[in-house]
C-alpha cells in the first residue's frame, strides 16, 4: 500500500474498505463537457443505512471516490463535483459507470481531510458493460 493510501485510510472511519489506488478514472459532468483525469483515485465502499436507528440499510452499493481536490480545479478556483455527473472505471473486462449522487441530507460530495486536500465524492454503480476486446 502506497503511503497515500496509509494517509487516506488513517483518515477513514474504521468500516470503510480501500481497494486500493485505481488507474483509468476519470470524472464527466455533463455529456457535453470534457472528461477529466482522477489519478491516484480510491475506491471506498461502506455499509450504508438509511435510519441509524433502525438500520435500514440502501438496497443500492454506494460508492465513495477519494481524489485530490486539485483534480476539480479551473483557472486556480475549485468547481466542485456536480449531483448527476460521471465517474468512469474500467475494471475486470467491464467499463463501469458511477454515478455522483447525494447521500441522505448530506451533499454529492465534502472534504475529507482537515487541510481540504482531498475530497470524498458520493456515488451509485448505473451501469457495466464488458469492454471492447475484453473477456
Amino acid at each position: 500500500m502506497s503511503f497515500i493510501n496509509s494517509l487516506i485510510g488513517s483518515v477513514l472511519d474504521v468500516h470503510h474498505q480501500l481497494t486500493g489506488e485505481e488507474t483509468g478514472v476519470s470524472y464527466q459532468a455533463t455529456p457535453a463537457s470534457s472528461p477529466v483525469a482522477l489519478p491516484g483515485a480510491v475506491k471506498s465502499t461502506k455499509p450504508r443505512v438509511l435510519d441509524p436507528v433502525a438500520l435500514i440499510e440502501m438496497e443500492t452499493e454506494v460508492i465513495d471516490w477519494l481524489v485530490r481536490k486539485s483534480h476539480f480545479g479551473v483557472a486556480g478556483s475549485f468547481v466542485p463535483p456536480v449531483e448527476g455527473g460521471e465517474i468512469y472505471l474500467t475494471e475486470g473486462g467491464l467499463d463501469k459507470t458511477y454515478r455522483v449522487c447525494r447521500i441522505g441530507s448530506e451533499g454529492c460530495w465534502r472534504d475529507r481531510d482537515s487541510s481540504g486536500s482531498y475530497i470524498r465524492i458520493h456515488s451509485t454503480l448505473v451501469s457495466e458493460v464488458p469492454t471492447d476486446g475484453g473477456s
